[in-house]
């Protein structure tokens, strides 16, 4: 009877150690959802029950969507992960988490319009809302390749004077569109077909396109002969000496062209003084004397030729060569008016003539 006793409670015992080995080693975690959609930049709480805290959170993927310590997950990118909860007793659970694409809502091109020259290539630019936006695939489309054509990438290129409108439309059928005008290229150039300067003179040339309102471009300018005339990229001719130079203007985006032919004259010469030493005598209206005249120009180019001519009474009674010395001498005899005629003639074959009285100086 002793021995059946002692079974029993032996049996009991065992019956409730078991029992609570079983109720130390239990643990509850249930989570609400199994699912979870976000969109980037959006949050959204993972919901737990559980009888064992604290918890963890983990993601397979923190490039698609984080999790922090209070089970808040946050949408990085489009695409899956999975959400890992387990339970200070080591149970786990798993949700998936999808962060869902967003479309566009709206696109615009910034700028709204361009205006362009023929040939001329713009990249646009184009602004999505909303600012999460995580796909959107575009096409583009103008109203007149002939104006104005697009290639997939949103170049612009254009083409000939005129309008032409590019539309970009994005998958889910929203679309913006751009406002393209094409100017006309100048057909001819206008400048002053003809300049007269002298040394260091300056003219700025002002060039007119044909017609008036077409593409504004920037002009080269050049010159034939620098020694005679240069030109700056402003279009300032500058003479530096006596001479002819053509001066060209051509259009850098026309490719029409002007020609300006610059003269540059000498620099006025005139004769500044005679001195003459004369020895002369003087009876009423008879006259004898010996005279000796010396020349002195102003301006011109050197070197000088001269030339004397004695007049009496209104003839001509002599004439010498033309000569580099710059004086003459001689001997004059009669009645009436006697005087003598200076001529000089500069290198560039410019005169200049005066008149010596040679009987009142």
């Amino acid at each position: 009877m002793k021995k059946i006793e002692r079974t029993l409670v032996m049996l009991l015992l065992c019956s409730i150690f078991c029992s609570l080995l079983a109720g130390c080693g239990s643990s509850t975690l249930e989570l609400q959802d199994t699912k979870l959609h976000v969109k980037p930049g959006k949050t959204a709480q993972v919901s737990v029950e559980t009888d064992s805290r604290p918890l963890t959170f983990e993601s397979s993927d923190s490039d698609i969507a984080t999790v922090d310590d209070n089970g808040v997950v946050e949408g990085v990118a489009e695409g899956p992960a999975i959400i890992t909860v387990t339970n200070s007793k080591g149970k786990s659970e798993t949700l998936q988490v999808i962060v869902d694409r967003v479309e566009p809502e709206s696109i615009t091109f910034d700028p709204a319009a361009f205006t362009l020259s023929p040939n001329e290539i713009v990249a646009t630019d184009l602004i999505i809302q909303p600012d999460n936006t995580t796909y959107y695939k575009v096409s583009y489309s103008s109203s007149n390749n002939d104006v104005a054509m697009v290639d997939r990438k949103g170049l612009i290129k254009a083409v000939a004077a005129g309008k032409a409108v590019i539309t970009a439309t994005a998958e889910n059928g929203i679309s913006a569109q751009c406002a393209v005008t094409v100017r006309q290229n100048a057909e001819s150039l206008d400048i002053e077909p003809t300049l007269k300067m002298q040394i260091n003179d300056k003219e700025t040339l002002k060039v007119t396109p044909v017609p008036a309102n077409s593409v504004k471009e920037n002009y080269t300018w050049n010159t034939s002969n620098p020694a005679v005339a240069i030109v700056d990229e402003n279009g300032t001719v500058t003479a530096v000496s006596p001479g002819a130079a053509a001066i060209t203007v051509e259009g850098e985006t026309s490719g029409c062209y002007a020609v300006c032919v610059a003269t540059v004259i000498p620099e006025p010469f005139t004769i500044r003084k005679i001195t003459n030493r004369i020895d002369s005598y003087v009876d009423g209206l008879a006259y004898e004397l010996n005279y000796y005249a010396t020349v002195d120009v102003s301006g011109g180019t050197a070197p000088y030729s001269y030339r004397f001519e004695l007049i009496q009474n209104n003839e001509v009674t002599s004439t010498s060569d033309w000569q580099t010395i710059r004086s003459s001498e001689g001997y004059a005899a009669g009645e009436g008016t006697c005087l003598l005629r200076v001529t000089v003639m500069d290198a560039e074959g410019y005169f200049t003539t005066d008149v010596l009285d040679l009987l009142n100086t």
